[in-house]
């Protein structure tokens, strides 16, 4: 059953991982900064992850200090690395751009895959980064002038695709060694909240629920569940049934559900042009999704 439902979880990780803009902008405008967005986001579900495998299987909080490092090693330079530069990318750019600019992930984990398990770079894949690279220009707005953006946010957004691809492989390492996903998820999320706990902004948060604490804590309750728990639950385990490349090409809906989000909350009115540059991304990835023919 979990095999069948293997690729559709990738998608809905995309889905969730498309919601963060939201959360993110509406942080910055309540005085956050990006240290204490991640550690709110990060501490909350950790909380909520040691919860749900407590009561489901306390032997899934059991790790070895070898695989506990590596999964350290992939929470920081992965998972970490990716939340702090797409949150600077949403705030400096367009939801759907930092969106597609973080969708290159797949991109990432083929060449990294390259160096780390030999595999080929041909032909195809190389005509793939290209349409890839056109795509986001295309979404970007940059053709029509009619979306600001700064060289830091596309900076930051490149960055997060390759620390997302990075999380991939890093995480699918460690299960090959019979490390079950709930487990790499939680002390991923772990290892996170307890880096950034000494730099976040505790007098912010204690502020902003005491404004309004049953909306502002539903509101933290939602960040956490929809864009670290169930986003990376989601990724993590299916990275167990099918490859880490497939897996992050199935979340490239996240752009197209960006783009859904910014016009919704935020008015970012998609054109033809950014539409077609989404199509043309995703059609670039689904390309890369095929298997090589010898």
């Amino acid at each position: 059953m979990m095999k069948k439902l293997a690729p559709l979880m990738p998608v809905i990780s995309g889905i969730m991982f498309g919601s963060a803009g939201v959360f993110v902008r509406k942080f910055y405008e309540a005085g956050f900064d990006g240290t204490t967005i991640i550690f709110a986001r990060m501490s909350i579900a950790a909380a909520l992850m040691f919860l749900f495998l407590w009561i489901r299987d306390k032997s899934l909080l059991l790790v070895k200090k070898k695989e506990l490092l590596m999964i350290g090693v992939a929470a920081l330079l992965g998972m970490m690395g990716c939340n702090i530069t797409y949150n600077i990318a949403s705030r400096e750019l367009s939801l759907a751009f930092a969106a597609v600019l973080l969708s290159i992930a797949p991109v990432y984990v083929l060449f990294l895959s390259h160096f780390l398990f030999q595999e080929k770079i041909t032909g195809k894949k190389i005509m793939c980064v290209f349409m890839t690279i056109t795509g986001c220009v295309m979404v970007s707005g940059v053709l029509s002038n009619k979306v600001a953006f700064t060289p830091v946010g596309v900076m930051a957004g490149i960055g997060a695709g390759m620390c997302y691809g990075l999380y991939s492989i890093l995480s699918k390492v460690v299960m090959e060694k019979g490390v079950k996903s709930y487990t790499v998820t939680f002390y991923s999320l772990l290892t996170i909240a307890l880096v950034t706990a000494p730099f976040a902004d505790y007098g912010v948060m204690v502020r902003y629920v005491e404004e309004a604490p049953g909306s502002h804590s539903g509101f933290l309750l939602l960040h956490a569940v929809c864009v670290a728990m169930i986003s990376y639950v989601l990724l993590t385990t299916s990275m167990g049934y099918i490859d880490p490349g497939k897996a992050t090409i199935l979340a490239s809906d996240e752009p197209m559900a960006a783009m859904v989000f910014g016009c919704i909350f935020f008015g970012e009115t998609p054109t033809v042009v950014s539409v077609l540059g989404l199509l043309l991304t995703v059609l670039a990835l689904g390309i890369l999704c095929k298997k090589e023919q010898n």
